[in-house]
């Protein structure tokens, strides 16, 4: 009799860690693993991959750009992760032409490294960098011709009792380094370090995340550029079964120096 309450209170402790564990892992859940402008704090787990598909149409005046960014993130631990994103096909129509440019774009690489959770709170923040590299052709328009060096930070505040809505924010700076020159002087761009602040929220209802951004981009505090380019991007997210998530974003310009419109389809899949 004795073997079988023994028997009893162990099974016992073993369902209910189990359930405890199960809810814990429900509540670690990423809730979105992607905005559209800016960084999240989130990592990839040990040994995960994710991969980002995340096409996007812009329109500045008479300009029009379609570029085909693929992205593929490496979680080496729970906190840190590393990333390359390459694009594979980009068409520019210029303002001034019927013509369309074609061809691959630039590359880049990045790592980030996570604090989730800290110290038990509902606190999390990351700090990146990332280096692009010009690989698309120059006198196309389908690169500016620079090496990029791109240090940032991201943090966010969860809100559990609102259906873990999430506030979050990204500041960095873009250091660049021209080591492409175009032939036609008037395609050559600023090599002004740019300022980046970048903010929004997601609200999660069941498997929708509806997303907002505010993106703030400029060199002009550099004392060498004269852009500064504003954009609010309102969004939509789904979460599919088998780690799939869909989006689409829409980028609205409200400085002159921003593009007009953009719009950007977005796919993850996690492996």
């Amino acid at each position: 009799m004795t073997r079988i309450y023994l028997i009893f209170i162990y099974l016992l402790i073993c369902f209910c860690t189990a359930n405890a564990q199960s809810a814990e892992r429900q509540q670690n859940e990423q809730p979105l693993q992607e905005v559209f402008q800016t960084e999240l704090v989130y990592p990839q787990e040990k040994g995960e991959f994710q991969l980002t598909f995340a096409p996007r149409f812009s329109r500045k005046d008479e300009e029009r750009t379609v570029e085909t960014p693929v992205r593929l993130e490496y979680g080496i631990t729970n906190r840190w992760q590393i990333e390359v994103e390459f694009n594979p096909y980009s068409r520019r129509r210029p303002a001034e032409s019927v013509n369309a440019e074609t061809g691959a774009g630039d590359v880049a690489v990045s790592t980030k490294y996570s604090f989730l959770n800290v110290k038990n709170s509902n606190y999390h923040s990351s700090v990146q960098f990332e280096i692009g590299f010009p690989t698309g052709n120059v006198d196309k328009g389908l690169s500016e011709g620079f090496v990029e060096y791109q240090p940032s930070a991201s943090f966010a505040r969860d809100f559990p009792k609102l259906n873990r809505l999430q506030i979050f924010s990204q500041i960095g700076v873009n250091f660049k380094q021209r080591v492409v020159t175009p032939r036609e002087p008037e395609e050559n761009e600023s090599a002004a370090p740019e300022f980046i602040l970048n903010g929004g929220f997601f609200a999660p209802y069941k498997k929708a995340r509806f997303v907002g951004e505010i993106n703030y981009k400029t060199n002009r505090r550099s004392g060498g550029g004269n852009e500064t380019e504003v954009y609010l991007t309102p969004g939509f997210v789904y979460k599919l079964p088998g780690r799939w998530e869909i989006g689409i974003g829409a980028p609205i310009g409200i400085s002159r120096d921003a593009d007009n419109f953009r719009f950007i389809a977005q796919a993850v899949f996690e492996f």
